[in-house]
């Protein structure tokens, strides 16, 4: 008695004189088949199936007179598939020379892979059959020839060629002809005729064979079928222009905020970390770089003097710094390196009014005094009386009382 897998179709099938897609689907859905030993012989009709929906027809429509034909002679010859036997027990010991082949292959039609089991001991070779899947292909037509390359390739295709590379070596993957490839077969489709002949199930025959002795060949690419799914990945470099903080934000928080989002959404995209919640102290004082950056670059001119008696210097980031006579105290770095800051900015203005309001309406001595722990603004004086001056709170309580003229009449 053999352990072995046989496939019981059941007879007759009785197939009216009207066929229908609704009558083509019952009788695929007759066939189970889990493991994929009959894969070659039931993607035929599939495939009938999906033509039908290409020319958009009602379940009860009748079909074209060519492919009911061929859908007729596929039927006729399944009977033939009872003579199928597969051995069932794969003999497989972990202290042998086992390998695992996994074939795949596409065609316009359908597409499929295939595994096999081999195995030798004391120089005898055994291929046993694992399993296989057969798909119909989708009406736009796919490669596998990404798997090769590491491109950029649209979301769909990175998950899953990802997955392969990560899961596979690179050596392990080895391009043969089509009649050598054991895959090609159920991505075409077959006869039950044609598959009892060729003893699919059995593995290919130059796998019995020596390794030095198996078939490898050059891999021919369609360039551009390859890169219509691969992605351009564009870098855009944010120009965040003068008149977006002076207009749409009127206070110098809600500027760092902005900055900030825009950077941690960067950061996000880039992979460099991932944060959440509200932003924290570290993230502000970068935004306030990114920011003293922005005014620097739209205020200063590369090779022009700063003005009279500074000297300047960079920072590693490229900001501009003023070396202050207390350059070797033990005050902070900012205050010993303040940020250099023009006179004419509507950031800059923004940022001394900020310090006025949260000053409690201080004068001008007192911020130039706060300002100058931090920042070196040219003509700093003018600047903050300007922006003093024009506080509405701070020139009403600072209006003289009018002085009433009394008239001597004589």
């Amino acid at each position: 008695m053999e352990d072995i897998l046989e496939c019981n179709v059941i007879r007759p099938f009785q197939v009216p004189n009207s066929l229908p897609k609704r009558t083509v689907l019952s009788c695929i859905q007759r066939l189970f088949d889990p493991l994929g030993f009959l894969s070659p012989v039931l993607i035929r009709p599939k495939v009938l199936l999906q033509k039908t929906w290409t020319l958009k027809l009602e379940w009860d429509a009748q079909l074209p007179t060519d492919t009911e034909k061929e859908f007729r002679s596929w039927l006729y010859k399944i009977a033939l598939l009872d003579q199928v036997m597969i051995p069932r027990c794969l003999y497989l010991d972990c202290e042998r020379d086992v390998q695992l082949h996994v074939f795949c292959d596409a065609s316009c039609e359908a597409y499929a892979s295939v595994a096999f089991a081999r195995s030798v001991v004391q120089d005898t070779v055994r291929v046993v059959f694992l399993w296989a899947k057969a798909r119909v292909a989708p009406w736009k037509r796919i490669t596998i020839t990404w798997i090769t390359r590491a491109q950029t390739w649209n979301t769909f295709v990175k998950k899953r060629v990802t997955e392969i590379r990560n899961l596979t070596d690179v050596k392990s993957r080895v391009h043969i002809s089509g009649d050598e490839n054991p895959a090609d077969l159920p991505s075409r489709g077959c006869s039950a005729a044609r598959y009892l002949k060729t003893e699919w199930w059995k593995g290919p025959h130059w796998s019995y064979e020596d390794p030095g002795d198996w078939p490898k060949t050059e891999l021919m690419v369609n360039k551009e079928e390859v890169n219509m799914e691969s992605t351009e990945c564009v870098l855009t470099e944010v120009a965040l222009e003068r008149r977006c903080f002076s207009t749409n934000f009127s206070s110098y928080p809600s500027n760092l905020r902005v900055i900030e989002w825009i950077e941690r959404f960067s950061s996000r995209s880039c992979k460099r970390g991932i944060c959440a919640g509200s932003l924290s102290a570290e993230e502000i004082e970068q935004a306030e770089r990114t920011m003293v950056g922005i005014i620097q670059r739209e205020a200063f001119e590369p090779g022009k003097t700063y003005g009279k008696n500074l000297r300047v210097g960079v920072f590693s980031d490229g900001l501009l710094y003023v070396e202050s006579k207390l350059l070797y105290s033990e005050e902070s770095e900012h205050f010993r390196r303040p940020f250099l800051l023009p006179h004419k900015h509507p950031l800059v203005d923004l940022m001394i009014r900020e310090e006025h309001l949260r000053n409690n309406h201080a004068g001008t001595h007192i911020l130039m005094s706060i300002m100058r722990e931090k920042f070196w603004i040219i003509k700093s004086r003018k600047t903050i009386g300007r922006i003093v001056r024009g506080c509405v709170k701070c020139r009403r309580f600072d209006q003289r009382p009018i002085r009433r003229r009394f008239w001597t009449y004589f």
